[in-house]
């Protein structure tokens, strides 16, 4: 990838497809009864004509208006093939169970569900059978996904949560950025952007990078009235408890809080003192198959209070939400907005308390020092990247080894990563073989000690530093043992010192791929400066009174309304 800043795409140049806007239009009715509706929101039937008449669409509208109807109807409308580049899992998984439940034949690629799992995904999309495919924006690293694709390209890319791309975004992901490089080999028939936060910079971001020079854009934004946006000082979290009790009936409650560790406190207390089944837990850290059963309890209204990070957000789309709290204020009024519209769907009153303590402050002062790193510490890390890669130019470090080499705390190290990643500095991919370090140390006489003893020197090839690297696959298959029984017996052989063992490395490999002086570093300090700017713009909203709060949101996002049909 190259700079970011830089010119990377060529112009797609969309142009009325009348035709196929009459013959797509002629299945609309029959769609929207497939899913449940009796017509389109306000909003959604511009943005559906624009892609139906084969246009570049990007599209700015509010969290729960239904951005995902938008897709959806032309690609069922016109038999579409519908690649879907969505960030979160819990907002892919929601997805792809409402598409399910209306009969729609729909797979997802993601992390929470197996190699095997995912594989089938790609093959079914490769036999023709499913209209839409729901993948992250790491897919694009992926085989399996790249040989899909070849075989049968996508009719219509969409970008869901668009504004992740965009370097000027609270919720950048540098892997987002490589969807230009898919959409300008791949050159489907239309791309679709969707965000509900879309300033100038980032407008300007998502058209450079997705190839949307000339997308039409279109944007409705109405006032949820039916949500109360409220603010107030935390003192202790009965505060919280209290609150829930008495907005939280009739439907569901989410309580965002700032760090893992708060979260899990949180959901702890709360299952205290409102009865162990009656709240849950969503952070980044969970397994898969707890993610996936945390979520589908809440969803499927087993679960009455969801205490999460900002992981459980985006695209979480439950009707009957009638409180979200905010513990621990969020480090941009962007995030606050995504995260209290997920109350209200249905249109029912709606309670939104956002909770105010000078713990929280800091904790987004800590973060924004962490996320937007200094020059000497992208200095120092490059630097010790370039002492750890190997003869071959590979670097298979840890975190925690980058960090001993760098000289700066290991929590900077993934910021760092990230900026020489967006700045086309470096490349990071997991490898392609997992291959374990072996050094042999002394001699036994135990038979099988001798078996594995052998099976080393057949497939092991020497390194720079005299040690064994030897395909951990190869060696399962020549023993004839697991995976897993292969590893105890070379390491209690390691602790005997009958023989170094050093695991495979399970982290992602590192490459230098470019100069340093590819990092805008004066465009990284005014990030830095933005979001404290940010943060700032939070505490005046909590400072804000709560009947003029919803006018201090819509002057900060500088919203026009246009009453779209």
């Amino acid at each position: 990838m190259s700079n970011f800043s830089a010119v990377r795409f060529p112009e797609r140049n969309p142009t009325n497809n009348i035709d196929l806007l009459i013959k797509g239009m002629t299945e609309v009715p029959l769609v929207l009864r497939q899913m449940g509706y009796d017509g389109f929101r306000k909003g959604q039937q511009d943005v559906v004509t624009s892609i139906m008449s084969q246009r570049d669409t990007l599209c700015i509208l509010p969290t729960g208006s239904g951005k995902s109807a938008c897709f959806i109807v032309p690609t069922l409308a016109l038999g579409w093939r519908t690649v879907v580049f969505s960030p979160l899992v819990a907002l892919m998984r929601d997805q792809v169970r409402s598409l399910y439940k209306i009969g729609a034949n729909v797979a997802q690629m993601s992390s929470t569900q197996t190699d095997g799992e995912n594989t089938l995904a790609a093959r079914r999309w490769m036999r023709g059978e499913l209209q839409f495919l729901y993948v992250a924006p790491e897919r694009l690293r992926n085989q399996w996904f790249i040989q899909a694709l070849q075989a049968v390209p996508a009719d219509m890319v969409v970008v869901d949560e668009a504004h992740c791309l965009s370097q000027w975004s609270d919720n950048f992901r540098p892997d987002y950025c490589n969807i230009g490089d898919f959409i300008r080999e791949k050159q489907p028939k239309v791309v679709a952007a969707f965000t509900a936060t879309c300033p100038k910079e980032v407008e300007e971001d998502i058209r450079r990078v997705l190839c949307l020079t000339n997308a039409v854009k279109k944007v409705y934004y109405p006032r949820r009235t039916n949500l109360k946006l409220m603010s107030d000082n935390l003192s202790e979290d009965a505060d919280i408890v209290g609150f829930l009790k008495r907005y939280g009936k009739g439907g569901q409650s989410i309580v965002y809080c700032s760090t893992i560790k708060k979260a899990e406190e949180m959901a702890v207390y709360l299952q205290t003192v409102m009865g162990a089944d009656n709240a849950g837990v969503y952070h980044g850290e969970l397994t898969p198959a707890i993610k996936r059963a945390t979520q589908d309890a809440f969803m499927d209204g087993k679960v009455k209070i969801m205490v999460a990070t900002n992981a459980f957000g985006m695209g979480i789309d439950k009707q009957d939400i009638r409180a979200v709290v905010h513990r621990n204020i969020p480090g941009s009024l962007e995030a606050l907005s995504q995260e209290v519209g997920r109350a209200g769907r249905d249109g029912g009153q709606s309670w939104c308390m956002t909770f105010f303590d000078n713990r929280s402050l800091d904790t987004q002062r800590f973060f924004i020092a962490c996320q937007y790193p200094s020059r000497s510490d992208i200095e120092k890390v490059f630097g010790a990247l370039e002492r750890l890669r190997d003869r071959n130019g590979v670097i298979t470090a840890t975190y925690d080894q980058i960090s001993k080499t760098a000289g700066i705390p290991t929590g900077m190290i993934f910021p760092v990563l990230s900026n020489l990643m967006a700045s086309a500095v470096i490349e990071r991919h997991k490898p392609d073989s997992k291959c374990f370090k072996i050094k042999l140390l002394g001699m036994s006489t135990d038979a099988k000690f001798i078996k594995f003893r052998d099976a080393i020197l057949e497939l092991g090839v020497e390194n720079a530093n005299g040690e064994l690297e030897v395909d951990n696959a190869a060696m399962v298959e020549r023993i004839g043992l697991s995976a897993t029984t292969v590893s105890n017996y070379l390491k209690k052989w390691h602790a005997q010192q009958v023989l170094y063992y050093e695991p495979p490395f399970r982290g992602a490999q590192t490459k230098i791929i470019g100069d340093i002086n590819r990092v805008e570093f004066e465009r990284l300090k005014l990030k830095h400066q933005m979001a404290y700017e940010k943060l700032n713009k939070v505490v005046e909203y909590v400072n804000t009174p709560d009947e003029q709060k919803h006018a201090f949101l819509e002057e900060y996002f500088n919203i026009e309304y246009n009453e779209l049909a």
